[in-house]
């Protein structure tokens, strides 16, 4: 499972593109641990994130 926030960090570039900055720890996207099961039909999958805030 990934989960990812990016928040703008920039000008747009020559092709339109705005950099981005992951605002989340890896620990929820890159390096990740959750996983979940995803069964078939409608699904919601709620994580709890922990704040350093």
């Amino acid at each position: 499972m990934l989960i990812r926030s990016p928040q703008p960090s920039g000008s747009p570039d020559v092709t339109g593109t705005v950099p981005t900055k992951e605002t989340l720890p890896a620990k929820y996207n890159t390096r990740t641990t959750l996983k979940a099961v995803i069964e078939q039909g409608p699904t919601t999958v709620d994580f709890t994130l922990g704040s350093t805030r």
